[in-house]
């Protein structure tokens, strides 16, 4: 799962250049690791943290190109 920060700090002031593209890459180096370590693609699972560490607006971003960036 993506998150800005920690549990305690994620909300005090998110901010990202392009969020978007910040989970994608995140979540992207994740998949890639746990294929590496032996985890079938097909069974790993990502979380893009909506509410975790991010704005309404990040939310938001997030939630019109969920389609666009599955892979």
């Amino acid at each position: 799962m993506h998150m800005q920060g920690t549990p305690e700090h994620m909300q005090d002031h998110p901010h990202y250049d392009d969020v978007v593209r910040d989970v994608i890459d995140f979540l992207r180096d994740a998949k890639d690791r746990a294929v590496a370590a032996g985890i079938r693609k097909d069974l790993v699972m990502v979380d893009p943290g909506i509410g975790f560490g991010k704005t309404f607006n990040d939310n938001l971003a997030i939630i019109r190109r969920l389609s666009s960036s599955a892979s």
